[in-house]
C-alpha cells in the first residue's frame, strides 16, 4: 500500500493545476494521508471484485462450451447434430429422427449417404418405434423370403370391388394411403429422390408385428431420367436378416418371394 500511495502522490503532484497550494502536504498531514488511503484501497476492492467477476463468468462459459461440446458428441453418434439455426437437423446427415409430443416420429433419410442403417434403426427403436430400414441385397446375395402379415397385404388393390375409385385419381391415393395408417409419406425434398422425409405412427402398427421400411430406385423402360424412387413398406411379424434383390425375388401378397 505504501508504494501505491508514494506512486499515487508523485501523479498529484504532476497534475496539479494549483502550484501555490503544495500537494506535500498530503505527506505530514495524517488526516489527509487517511483519506487517500482509504480512497485508494476502496479502488483496489473494486479492482479485486471486477477480477473474481471476470474469472467467474470466464468459468461459466468455459463450462457452457463443455456442456455443448459433450452433448454434440454423444449427439453425433445418433446421426444428426442438432443446431441452433437447423432446428434439430443438420443437411448434412444420414438420417433425422425426432419423436412429437402426438406420439408420431418424423423421419428424414438421404439415401445417397445411408451406407447403413443399423444405427437408423437403433435411433427408431430407442424413439419406440417398431419398425426397421432394411436395403435390398446385391443381386445373388440373399435367397431368404420375407414373410408379410396378409392382414395387411397392400401389394395389389381389387378395383373390381372399388369402381368408384378407377375415375378419381384423389380419392384413388387416398383410399391407397388409408391402407398403410402406419406410415404417412411427405412430399420429397433435396436433390432428386435421394431424400425421403416420411411420419411414423407408432401406435398405427398392428400389435405383434414389425414395419418394415424399403427402398427402391425404378427406371422406366425407355427413360433416360434418373431412377425413381418408391418406398415400400411391408408389416411383417419378424424382420428378416436380408432382403433378396428386386432381380431376386417378387411382391406377392404373401411378401417377398425368391425367383
Amino acid at each position: 500500500m505504501t508504494t501505491t500511495l508514494d506512486s499515487a502522490l508523485s501523479r498529484l503532484r504532476n497534475a496539479d493545476p494549483a502550484a501555490a497550494t503544495p500537494v506535500d502536504a498530503l505527506e505530514t498531514d495524517p488526516h489527509a494521508r487517511v483519506l487517500l488511503t482509504q480512497i485508494l484501497g476502496s479502488a483496489d476492492d473494486r479492482s479485486l471484485a471486477q477480477s473474481k467477476r471476470t474469472r467467474r463468468r470466464r468459468i461459466r462459459r468455459l463450462a457452457l462450451a463443455g456442456a455443448l461440446a459433450a452433448a454434440m458428441a454423444v449427439t453425433a453418434l445418433a446421426g444428426v447434430i442438432p443446431m441452433p439455426w437447423s432446428h434439430g437437423q443438420m443437411s448434412s446427415a444420414a438420417y433425422a429422427v425426432t419423436r412429437n409430443a402426438d406420439g408420431t416420429v418424423d423421419v428424414t433419410v438421404r439415401w445417397n449417404q445411408l451406407h447403413n442403417p443399423d444405427a437408423l434403426n437403433a435411433r427408431l427403436r430407442g424413439a419406440g418405434v417398431r419398425a426397421a430400414v432394411l436395403l435390398y441385397s446385391a443381386p445373388g446375395q440373399c435367397r431368404t423370403p420375407v414373410a408379410s402379415d396378409p392382414a395387411y397385404s397392400t401389394s395389389h388393390v381389387d378395383m373390381r370391388q372399388h369402381p368408384e375409385l378407377a375415375n378419381d385419381p384423389h380419392a384413388l391415393a387416398a383410399y391407397l394411403r388409408s391402407l398403410t395408417p402406419w406410415i404417412e409419406h411427405a412430399q420429397q425434398s433435396g436433390k432428386g429422390d435421394d431424400v425421403s422425409v416420411f411420419t411414423i405412427h407408432p401406435d398405427a402398427i398392428p400389435g405383434g408385428d414389425q414395419l418394415l421400411i424399403l427402398p427402391r430406385w425404378d427406371r422406366t423402360q425407355g427413360a433416360t431420367t434418373d431412377d425413381t424412387l418408391e418406398l415400400r413398406s411391408l408389416i411383417v411379424p419378424v424382420l428378416p436378416q436380408c432382403v433378396p434383390s428386386p432381380e431376386d425375388s417378387i411382391l406377392t401378397r404373401n411378401g417377398i418371394e425368391p425367383r
